[in-house]
């Protein structure tokens, strides 16, 4: 919180800017556009200094920036208000350093000593101008036994609190305690400094002095009161053994004394001779006095004087001063010869081994407790007379292993030994496993992971890549077309609580599978002739998802452009044979195919037709026959027209356009027969019969 020096009266103009502090520690989050401001200003009196003013809210969260300026002894205060943040009721707090005034919160056109008092404030505002208030005192005298008071003070508010204040006692123990607020009323403390005659605590309603602040009776500032101190007070005495004294090399023992009524506990040693004295005690006030061996093993509390310590619930208490708190203790067993060790840099399933120690008595029992980190360990543990074993369990990993070992004996305080690991527990090593591929590496065919090694507990997991694709996950795997002509791997890890983990590899390369099988072949279908559809009938598989390509051969010429399962016979496929080529896939399986072939593709038999031009003439003049082939375009031939007993024969050739024109010679009175032959010579003979026309009756006249 920042601090504004008040200046003199003489030098008022001059202008001093404060960095309020609730602009330095709004909380986050908060808006801090300014939008709005509140003003208020707080009259300087000339003994005034470090007047600080600040916004707080619900929360006790400081808001806002602010300046300020002092004019003719009027700090004027301008504070600008976040736009949202404050949580509840925001208020104005006031505060003045030094001890003849004191500020508080702003409630109407005054200052009041408490916030329940203070009236909330809203932006934009002016307050109006203050008055701060003068501040009250709390003094008085102190009494005690012997006068030497010049190592107390005196408080007012706990320590470290806001508001508290302290002053000195003086040598005559008059104490005034300055700077406090007139509406409000503290719990006093006397503070006792060390080598004082007197011991400190809350101001009792009495005027005493208690150690409890439950004690604590509150005073109202301007209230003069006197103090009776208690003087400090100490309880001595000696520690021994029942058959002889304390000497040097034996326990060092530790001496507690425990206030009955209130908190005041005070702690010292013994001296060689066993004798101890504790200081810093309430005269008057009675203690619990208890005793604790090395290890801190607690050996009991004083009872009866110059008897056996007892339990803590049967002590006896002890009124300081005292000086004959004398008890006897009972020894301690204590280890002797070798300091038997555990393995120090241990790993999950080590077998830690603590020899067992020698004790300063023979006949004594003994434990041993295991410990892993701050908990009982929980592996496996052996006794017997030799020592105790421990297997390192999984729960270990990280910790580190310590076991303590207990002697006990009749009449005897318990012996403790001890051993630890000097790394924590490292992860155990791991599971000597291996892999194997089992099976036939096909596509179609399963493979198997075999696994050998590893130990009870562990968990084994399987991972299949394929060109760096995971595949599988488990201890089986098919082979599926996208892994054919690739390797396969299987990597196995092998987990055991408490132990690296195993890590083993196989691969294999994968080949294609068995090819499709045909429960019904595959078949030619459709009549073998010219302008038919042959068909390819593609049978059942054994197999799902099988796929045919399909290749067509004319005798020894094999189509490029048909790759489809039929084919249509044309004129030029006559006198051959069709072959079908089907090749039988599927994806990552080797293939198969068949060859289907009809027999020669029959010659198509023509059609001719003669026609006469004329079915009569004269013996002057000369027939025509017109002769028409059909079936072939342009076929190649021989025409033979007949009529009687003769014929003429003529050449048909592609040219002709499969007609010709026969001129008959000059003919006799009569009627004849006329028909005609076609004889297909070159090429046409080898797709095209020998054909006949019908006949047709000429009359010559």
């Amino acid at each position: 919180m920042p601090r504004i020096r008040r200046i003199s009266r003489a030098t008022a103009i001059s202008a001093l800017v404060a960095l309020f502090a609730a602009g330095a520690v709004a909380p986050a989050g908060a808006d801090e556009a300014s939008t709005d401001a509140i003003t208020y200003q707080v009259a300087i009196p000339n003994d005034a200094s470090h007047i600080t003013s600040r916004v707080v809210d619900a929360n006790g969260d400081w808001w806002g920036s602010s300046t300020m300026r002092t004019v003719d002894g009027v700090a004027q205060f301008v504070t600008s208000w976040p736009r949202t943040g404050p949580v509840g009721d925001p208020v104005v707090k006031i505060e003045v350093d030094g001890s003849d005034f004191v500020g508080g919160y702003v409630a109407g056109d005054a200052l009041v000593a408490t916030r329940a008092q203070a009236a909330a404030v809203q932006a934009p505002a002016d307050l109006g101008t203050f008055e701060l208030r003068p501040a009250a005192t709390i003094s008085g005298h102190v009494t005690g036994s012997n006068g030497d008071f010049w190592r107390l003070s005196m408080q007012a508010g706990a320590t470290g609190a806001e508001g508290s204040r302290s002053g000195p006692v003086d040598e005559d123990g008059a104490f005034t305690i300055r700077g406090l607020d007139p509406d409000l009323s503290y719990p006093l403390q006397v503070m006792a400094y060390t080598g004082s005659s007197y011991v400190g605590g809350w101001i009792t309603s009495q005027g005493t002095t208690s150690d409890l602040d439950a004690d604590a009776a509150p005073v109202q500032a301007g209230t003069t009161l006197d103090v009776a101190l208690d003087a400090v007070a100490k309880i001595e005495g000696t520690l021994r053994y029942a058959d002889r004294p304390l000497v040097s090399g034996d326990t060092r023992w530790a001496v507690v004394a425990s206030a009955i009524h209130g908190e005041r506990r005070q702690v010292a040693y013994n001296r060689i001779d066993g004798s101890y004295s504790i200081d810093g005690l309430r005269a008057g006030a009675s203690y619990t006095v208890c005793v604790s061996g090395g290890m801190g093993i607690d050996a009991g509390c004083l009872g009866q004087v110059d008897a056996h310590v007892v339990p803590t619930g049967a002590a006896v208490p002890v009124t300081a001063p005292a000086t004959d708190a004398d008890a006897v203790v009972w020894e301690s067993l204590y280890r002797t010869g070798a300091k038997p060790t555990i393995e120090r840099t241990p790993a999950v399933g080590d077998v830690l081994t603590l020899a067992a120690p020698t004790w300063s008595e023979d006949d004594v029992t003994v434990t041993y407790s295991w410990h892993s980190g701050e908990d009982l360990a929980r592996g496996t543990v052996t006794t017997n007379a030799a020592g105790s074993t421990y297997r390192v369990s999984p729960d270990d990993v990280g910790k580190y292993v310590w076991v303590v070992v207990t002697a006990s004996a009749p009449n005897r305080l318990d012996g403790t030994y001890g051993s630890e690991t000097w790394a924590p527990v490292s992860l155990g090593a791991a599971p000597a496993v291996t892999a194997a591929i089992t099976g036939s590496a096909r596509v179609g065919s399963r493979l198997d992971a075999k696994v050998t090694g590893g130990q009870s507990g562990t968990t084994t997991s399987y991972v299949w890549t394929s060109n760096g694709r995971i595949i599988g996950r488990g201890s089986s795997l098919t082979l599926g077309p996208g892994e054919v002509d690739t390797y396969v791997q299987l990597v196995v890890r092998s987990v055991l609580a408490g132990h690296e983990t195993a890590e083993a590899t196989d691969s294999v390369w994968v080949t294609p599978g068995a090819a499709p099988r045909a429960l019904v072949a595959p078949r030619l279908t459709g009549a073998v002739r010219v302008g038919s559809t042959l068909k390819v009938d593609p049978g059942t598989w054994n197999s799902p998802g099988v796929r045919f390509t399909y290749t067509w051969t004319q005798g020894t010429i094999t189509s490029s452009d048909n790759r489809s399962a039929s084919y249509k016979l044309s004129l030029s496929d006559t006198s051959k044979r069709i072959r079908a080529h089907v090749v039988v896939s599927r994806p990552g399986y080797e293939s198969t195919t068949f060859d289907l072939v009809t027999g020669l593709v029959p010659r198509i038999r023509p059609t001719v037709s003669a026609t006469l031009v004329d079915r009569s003439v004269r013996t002057s003049s000369r027939a025509k026959v017109v002769v028409k082939v059909t079936g072939q375009v342009g076929p190649r031939g021989t025409v033979k027209v007949r009529y009687g007993s003769k014929a003429v024969s003529v050449k048909m050739v592609p040219t002709s356009k499969n007609r010709v024109t026969v001129v008959l010679p000059k003919l006799k009175r009569g009627t004849y027969k006329v028909s005609a032959t076609f004889t297909p010579t070159g090429s046409s003979a080898s797709c095209l019969t020998p054909a006949s026309s019908s006949t047709s009756t000429l009359t010559v006249r």
